[in-house]
Formats: C-alpha cells, structure tokens, sequence
C-alpha cells in the first residue's frame, strides 16, 4: 500500500524513481519528469529497471559520512503491494563498499533488470 502525498497519485507503467528511505523505513516513489515525490511504500515492483548512482553523490557520502540519496532505480511502476515472487537475485548497494548495484550472488555490477522488487529494505531482480 502507498501513502501518498496529498493531491498525488500513481498510475501503472509511469515512469518512477524509487530508493530506500531510511528515515521513515521504507521505499520513497518519485515521478521522473518532475521530480515530485508521490509517496511511500513497503512494497513496489517495477519493470524495464535501470539502477543509477551519482558519482557526486556518493563521493559526499564518503567524504563527509552523511548520508544523501544519491543512489536510484529508474523504471516503470507496476504494483505496490505484498507479493509473491519467485526466486530472484538479491541487489545491494553500499556506498562505502561499492561503486554500483551488485548482484549478491555473483558479486557482478548491475545497471538494469527486466523486474524489480523492492521488499523489506532490499531489491530483488530478474
């Protein structure tokens, strides 16, 4: 389920931004256009996924020790709701550690997925 923030919605296959919020513990969903955000789920799936870390970003991030949000998935919004998937590879990110998404299975750089899941603080891909 998605709060969302008042007066904005969300329809399938809009194209959305969506990282990890740690503040409220959850996924924050931004429209790509405006840079809106539109709310924030548990829960979301998205397809034709593209994986996105800002270089400025992340080098504050290290330099300084705060954290910014500087690290995305790009893609098309499908469902916001608990789900059942079957077996997908687990993606992580760690600003102090890597410089991109990584598959956590073959340690391999991920830039894009066909689907992704975003659940219980983690991605899974496809």
């Amino acid at each position: 389920m998605i709060e969302f923030k008042t007066g904005r919605d969300l329809k399938p296959g809009q194209l959305v931004k969506v990282y990890r919020n740690l503040n409220r513990d959850c996924f924050t969903i931004m429209d790509k256009q405006s840079r809106l955000v539109l709310g924030w789920a548990e829960f979301v799936m998205l397809k034709n996924v593209k994986f996105i870390v800002s270089k400025a970003g992340q080098a504050k991030v290290r330099e300084k020790g705060v954290r910014n949000v500087h690290a995305f998935a790009v893609g098309e919004f499908v469902a916001s709701a608990p789900f059942n998937f079957p077996r997908h590879t687990q993606a992580y990110y760690d600003p102090y550690k890597t410089e991109t998404f990584i598959d956590c299975n073959t340690k391999s750089p991920v830039t894009g997925a066909s689907v992704a899941f975003f659940i219980n603080g983690k991605c899974f891909i496809s």
